[in-house]
């Protein structure tokens, strides 16, 4: 496997899910081409999460939208939620998703049938779910919502297991919480706050250790066991180490705040990838606490999810790349219309995919995803 096996998939104000692939250009150079622009959500889309050969999308229009990557068809649509949906989380094993929404529920599928086998329909005692981080052994769940509670699940039993009070004012009522995530090995767990990110230990549901920032806290991802790279409104990306309870290094990585970052391992060989809330998504490679950036792409959006597919051999059985010179679109129509005109007046259109990507003025794309159709995607 190789770097670019990759596809890094956002979502944005502006109703897409983007695609982008890496493309290798000789001397260890590579660049992000997209591979694929979705319109699936009438709102913006809040949420993504992969595992395996599934992705899933939430959006503040209450949906969410499954797809299957292996054969890069849309599959169907989530309709559980009656409130934005904040999150999503496939478990590790790929068995189930979990979803969290502004209408204070959390829900379980069963990946494949899509059923729902569980709901708590006050998981948060009617407050908004806001954050939703699965343990690596798939047992237990953390979540966290504007009641300012962080709540573990025991999803064996499917049950709480019990209950932390943040504080309120501490959390901005909730919604100060940016970050919550597992270690990859489950020991700890991490809850970042304004500007400082605290770091638990699982066997004595203690805080072991406080990194404090001197800029708000926008997203989080540990990039091997015991370190965490951090990413802040004015654009940083900082890294630490847990057990040396130290900062490492810091770098300006965007002009713009970090919106999402996640570190992605082939073999040996690690991977950064940030994205900045002006719509620009890099490529680093990581090696020895050296940050190298590889390639950067500005998807002319407003990013605010982020998710990676790591296309292994058991999906490689896709769709032939062809070229079409035009896409006749479906009964709903799954691009994006001029913002003057309004949503409700979206009419059946044709469209021939010519421009490289989505403009947040022209709104037009070069790849079109319709309901029950393969994805077509032009010739690199």
């Amino acid at each position: 496997m190789s770097v670019t096996d990759l596809e890094i998939i956002v979502g944005t104000y502006e109703e897409f899910l983007l695609g982008y692939k890496i493309i290798a250009k000789g001397n260890n150079k590579c660049r992000l081409v997209q591979s694929f622009a979705d319109h699936s959500h009438r709102a913006s889309v809040r949420s993504v999460s992969a595992k395996g050969r599934y992705l899933a999308s939430g959006s503040a229009d209450e949906t969410i939208t499954l797809y299957d990557m292996k054969s890069r068809k849309e599959t169907g649509t989530l309709v559980q939620h009656h409130g934005t949906v904040n999150c999503l989380s496939f478990s590790p094993n790929g068995s189930h998703l979990l979803s969290g929404s502004e209408d204070g529920s959390i829900a379980v599928f069963r990946t494949g049938s899509w059923q729902v086998e569980k709901v708590f329909p006050k998981a948060h005692k009617g407050e908004a779910v806001t954050c939703i981080s699965v343990h690596p052994s798939g047992k237990l769940a953390l979540s966290v919502g504007t009641d300012a509670t962080l709540r573990t699940w025991n999803l064996v039993k499917g049950r709480q297991a019990y209950a932390t009070n943040l504080g309120k004012n501490r959390t901005g009522n909730g919604r100060g919480i940016t970050s919550l995530l597992w270690s990859p090995d489950g020991s700890y767990y991490v809850i970042a706050i304004g500007t400082e990110v605290n770091v638990y230990d699982v066997a004595t549901a203690g805080v072991i250790h406080t990194f404090q920032l001197k800029k708000k806290i926008t997203c989080a991802c540990f990039s091997q066991g015991t370190e965490l790279v951090i990413g802040d409104e004015g654009g940083g990306l900082s890294f630490h180490s847990i057990p040396k309870k130290k900062q490492l290094r810091v770098i300006e990585a965007h002009e713009n705040r970090v919106k999402c970052v996640t570190c992605s391992n082939i073999g040996e060989e690690k991977f950064l990838i940030s994205a900045s809330s002006g719509g620009e998504i890099k490529l680093w490679h990581y090696e020895d606490g050296d940050l190298r950036e590889l390639c950067k792409t500005d998807s002319d959006c407003r990013i605010t999810c982020l998710v990676v597919l790591l296309h292994t051999k058991s999906m490689e059985n896709q769709p032939k790349i062809k070229k079409e010179k035009e896409v006749v679109l479906s009964d709903i129509d799954r691009t994006a219309t001029s913002e003057k005109k309004s949503k409700s007046k979206r009419k059946n259109s044709e469209m021939s995919p010519e421009s490289s990507k989505v403009s947040r003025n022209s709104l037009s794309l070069d790849v079109v995803c319709t309901r029950g159709q393969k994805w077509i995607v032009e010739e690199l």
